[in-house]
């Protein structure tokens, strides 16, 4: 509600009877977890807002399928077509970067929490600090993971320590029991896993049968994956994933309603 109470502030006409007149578009990935809770929680956000404040805010989302040039054409839609006066979303540094230009040049703020990941780092970082052996990243080798990987490589470095990478195509085109075999046989033995849900969870599988979450391995896991702990399966988790470190996203509660707060 914080986003929405500065969309508010940032570009809404107030009528003659009083009521906040505001239109927020947003911009999503459909196709994975997050994408898809983000869709509800936005929308929810919204009714709690227009029921708390007795408010009219009208809210559009699109699809942007994780895709640049989708993302660019969804919020030309959002401002064109439904006249948005602020986009939220948007869950890569490539989509943010072309929608940023798009809403500078319309004057339309946008907000995003893209830039999450840089806490997360830091938190990694920090867990890794009296580490003295190197640490190998494992990351999906795909547009939207870099940035990710080069901002933790970068704080890891910080701390002294030296930084491996161990790219690895999309699930599904690969050996993935074959590259892990390989990092057995080298001298590194902490991994930071900075994977997608799905594909962190073939990777855990694939290294409990190898042996490699037993002692003498380390294994820390960046937002990317702990954000979305709660839709794995329990009896997975208990079986492969025991001894596991992971860096979470922390949202702060309290027992004072949100809206009161910002409104």
């Amino acid at each position: 509600m914080l986003l929405l109470k500065t969309t508010v502030a940032g570009g809404v006409y107030i009528g003659e009877d009083d009521q906040l007149n505001g239109i927020v578009g947003a911009i999503v990935d459909d196709g994975s977890r997050i994408g898809k809770e983000e869709r509800v929680a936005k929308a929810m956000a919204v009714d709690d807002f227009n029921d708390y404040t007795n408010k009219s805010l009208v809210f559009h989302v699109r699809n942007s399928q994780k895709e640049p040039l989708r993302a660019a054409v969804a919020a030309m839609d959002l401002i064109e077509k439904h006249g948005a006066q602020a986009i939220l979303g948007l869950q890569t540094w490539e989509e943010l970067s072309l929608v940023a230009e798009i809403g500078s040049r319309n004057h339309i703020p946008v907000l995003s929490l893209a830039d999450d990941s840089n806490m997360g780092n830091r938190e990694v970082a920090f867990s890794t600090c009296n580490f003295t052996q190197p640490v190998t990243v494992i990351y999906e080798d795909i547009d939207s993971s870099v940035t990710g990987v080069l901002r933790l490589s970068d704080a890891l470095r910080e701390k002294g320590i030296e930084v491996h990478h161990v790219g690895l195509p999309p699930i599904g085109s690969l050996s993935l029991s074959k590259e892990l075999e390989r990092l057995k046989g080298e001298r590194c033995r902490v991994f930071i896993v900075h994977l997608s849900s799905s594909f962190a969870v073939h990777l855990f599988e694939t290294a409990t049968r190898m042996k490699m979450m037993e002692k003498g391995f380390v294994w820390i896991t960046t937002t990317a994956f702990t954000n979305l702990i709660h839709s794995v399966n329990v009896s997975t988790i208990a079986t492969t994933m025991q001894g596991i470190i992971g860096v979470k996203t922390y949202f702060f509660y309290s027992d004072i309603p949100i809206l009161k707060i910002f409104v």
